[in-house]
């Protein structure tokens, strides 16, 4: 289906909200956790740098829909914009695509940073679910995984205000896979159009996605954005 216009996550609203609740606004716990100033410091910047990449390439996939991505003009622009382009690919149909170097790297960082925020967490929620422990029994001086924490709380059948199903598969198709060396992670798609619109605009790609199939890269900044805010409200009251 052919895309007109984007709804552009532009806004920094609800990062601003996370950020805040976890430097200590109105007294969140957050802040008192060991090593958050600097998690907070890490996910802010890598997230406004992902949100800011795709912005400027939605601007030249836009800006070029008509008139198509294997000109010289369209390369000068990128390079000017200090976008990297992979590969690029025109055809006598008019249909033209692009991918970029540097979208994928700024979804891992963001990935990794949005990781590295939960698991701290972990003993705040811990805290609300007194019966479901997050000790491993194992080493019981230590707290589990906040994903396996989660599975926990899910299996036990307890009731939450989380989307258990999302924080689950981040870890088991992203975030786990993404750690283990024989991955190459998560990777962002390209851009393409058929000479008038642009047909498609950057998902989730990787060859072990099902929950996250084809997810857009916005929607995917969005549901993350949106679920961490819930998390820090939800283990404050």
């Amino acid at each position: 289906m052919a895309i007109k216009s984007f709804s552009v996550v532009t806004s920094y609203s609800t990062l601003n909200e996370i950020t805040s609740k976890l430097n200590g606004a109105n007294k969140h716990p957050a802040v008192d956790l060991k090593g958050m100033f600097f998690r907070t410091q890490d996910f802010e910047s890598s997230t406004k740098q992902l949100m800011q990449h795709l912005h400027i390439e939605r601007i030249l996939a836009l800006k070029y829909a008509e008139k198509g991505y294997d000109g010289d003009d369209f390369k000068e622009e990128t390079q000017k914009s200090n976008v990297r382009i992979h590969m690029r690919f025109g055809n006598s149909a008019g249909n033209s695509s692009f991918d970029t170097y540097d979208l994928s790297p700024a979804l891992r960082h963001f990935l990794n940073d949005y990781c590295r925020i939960l698991e701290p967490l972990v003993k705040l929620l811990a805290q609300k679910h007194v019966n479901v422990s997050a000790r491993n029994h194992r080493r019981p001086s230590e707290l589990i995984s906040f994903n396996r924490y989660i599975k926990k709380l899910d299996t036990s059948g307890t009731k939450t205000m989380l989307d258990h199903d999302y924080f689950m598969n981040l870890y088991d198709e992203l975030w786990n896979d993404y750690k283990h060396a024989e991955s190459s992670g998560v990777q962002a798609s390209g851009w393409a159009n058929d000479g008038k619109f642009i047909t498609s605009e950057p998902k989730l790609y990787s060859s072990k996605l099902i929950y996250f199939k084809d997810m857009l890269v916005d929607d995917f900044i969005e549901k993350s954005l949106k679920n961490m805010n819930t998390l820090l409200d939800y283990i404050k009251t």
